[in-house]
């Protein structure tokens, strides 16, 4: 508990810390001087939402090509902390998050455990896949 409040503590104060026009993150439309370095990639990971390059690309393919809109039904597969926040708010109940249960790891609220090999779900049910 504690620790997960330092991380907070942290995470706000480096958004604050690099606030500039020089970098923008389209998941969380926040400005930085520049992206955090992570796991050796620099200007990776967005400070305020933790988004990863590869998150902002899915991001901006799924929003520039209009794929999810209000009554989309969404399975996310291994979904990232700042897009499940995203598609929860803007699906509700269409929005089906899922995931491998591993211990060590904490997962959304939402999400179910999922194995991608047998999904329990009647063909067509869902519109479109993130995975």
């Amino acid at each position: 508990m504690l620790n997960q409040y330092r991380k907070k503590i942290k995470k706000k104060l480096l958004a604050r810390l690099l606030h500039g026009n020089t970098v923008s993150c389209n998941v969380c439309n926040k400005s930085f001087t520049n992206f955090l370095t992570y796991l050796g990639r620099i200007n990776a990971q967005c400070p305020n939402c933790g988004s990863l390059e590869r998150t902002r690309l899915i991001y901006r393919f799924i929003t520039d090509l209009k794929l999810v809109k209000p009554g989309t039904k969404l399975l996310h597969i291994a979904p990232d902390a700042c897009l499940y926040h995203k598609f929860d708010k803007e699906l509700g109940d269409n929005y089906y998050p899922g995931d491998k249960f591993e211990e060590g790891y904490s997962y959304p609220k939402k999400t179910r455990p999922m194995d991608v090999t047998a999904l329990d779900f009647p063909d067509e049910t869902f519109d479109g896949v993130v995975c």
